[in-house]
C-alpha cells in the first residue's frame, strides 16, 4: 500500500519535471524579437569589408556620356535569385537588391548567404526598411527612424552594403525625408519617370515598375527615352516567375527585357555607380 502511494506521488513530480524542462528549453530556442536589435555601436559591422565593396563598386564604373539603366529588385523574393540572377548573368549585367531585413526569415525570400553571393557577383544590396510596412498613417517619427536605422544595421551586420534607401510602395513625406538623410546617401521612390545624371536630389530617384501587363514597347520607349535624354533609367522588378502576380513577370519576359538593353546600348549600371557622377 506505501508502495503505490510512493508511486502515485512521484508520477506527477516527474510530470512537472519534463513539463518545466520541455518550457524552458522551447524558450531558450525562440528568436529574439525584432525589437531587442543591437544599438549601432555594438553590432558587428564589417566596416573595411564593406569599404572594398563600395570601392570595387566605384573603381569598375566610368560614365561614358550616354544614357544608363539599371535593373533593380525589390523585396528580395527567391525568385529573382533562382530566375533573375542567372538571366542576368547570362548577358553580363548586374542589378540592386532591395532588402527587407524582416522578410527574410519567411518562406518564399532570399535568405543571407544567398544575398552575399549576389553580392560577391558584384551586385548592390540595398535597405528597403525591416518590415516593409506601407501604410505612413501608422508610422510614427520613432517608428520609422526604426524601420531606417535597424535594417541598415542588420544589412551592415552580415557583411553587405546599405547605403542607399529603397522606400516601401514609394510612399514618402517629409518626415521620412529628413531620416533618410540621417542613414543613407541616397532613396529610390517609386514615382515613373527618367532621372538626371548627374542627380539633382539624390533622395528622390525615381523607378518604372515593370509589372505583368507592361508591354516589350513600353520597355523599348523608356530605353530610347533614357538614350536619346542621355537620361537615368530605372527598371524596377518584384517576382520573377510563373504566378500571374500583378508584379510578377515570367523569365522570359526578363530575358527579353535584357537583350533589348543590350540592343540599345545604353549602359548598364548600379545605384552606387550613379550616385558617383559629378
Amino acid at each position: 500500500m506505501k508502495l503505490k502511494l510512493t508511486m502515485w506521488m512521484i508520477i506527477p513530480a516527474i510530470l512537472i519535471f519534463l513539463i518545466t524542462k520541455y518550457i524552458t528549453s522551447s524558450e531558450a530556442n525562440e528568436v529574439e524579437p525584432q525589437n531587442n536589435l543591437p544599438k549601432l555601436s555594438d553590432a558587428t559591422i564589417h566596416k573595411d569589408e564593406i569599404a572594398k565593396v563600395k570601392l570595387d563598386l566605384i573603381d569598375s564604373f566610368e560614365w561614358e556620356k550616354r544614357g544608363i539603366v539599371t535593373f533593380w529588385f525589390d523585396d528580395a523574393w527567391m525568385s529573382q535569385y533562382t530566375n533573375g540572377f542567372p538571366i542576368l548573368e547570362k548577358h553580363g549585367f548586374k542589378g540592386a537588391l532591395a532588402v527587407p531585413t524582416e522578410l527574410i526569415k519567411y518562406e518564399g525570400y532570399i535568405k543571407w548567404w544567398q544575398i552575399k553571393k549576389l553580392q560577391f557577383n558584384g551586385w548592390e544590396i540595398n535597405s528597403h526598411s525591416v518590415s516593409h510596412e506601407c501604410d505612413q498613417e501608422i508610422m510614427t517619427y520613432k517608428k520609422l527612424e526604426f524601420e531606417l536605422r535597424y535594417s541598415k544595421i542588420e544589412i551592415m551586420s552580415q557583411g553587405l552594403l546599405a547605403d542607399n534607401y529603397v522606400v516601401p510602395c514609394g510612399v514618402v513625406d517629409d518626415k521620412l525625408n529628413e531620416i533618410a538623410k540621417t542613414y543613407y546617401k541616397s532613396m529610390r521612390t517609386s514615382e515613373p519617370g527618367l532621372n538626371d545624371i548627374p542627380l539633382e536630389d539624390p533622395y528622390f530617384i525615381k523607378a518604372d515598375t515593370i509589372i505583368n501587363t507592361t508591354k516589350i514597347e513600353d520597355i523599348k520607349g523608356l530605353l530610347n527615352d533614357a538614350k536619346v535624354n542621355r537620361k537615368w533609367v530605372v527598371l524596377m522588378f518584384h517576382q520573377i516567375d510563373y504566378s500571374n502576380d500583378i508584379y510578377a513577370i515570367t523569365p522570359e519576359f526578363l530575358d527579353e527585357i535584357t537583350k533589348l538593353v543590350e540592343e540599345s546600348k545604353l549602359q548598364v549600371a548600379l545605384p552606387e555607380q550613379v550616385l558617383s557622377i559629378k
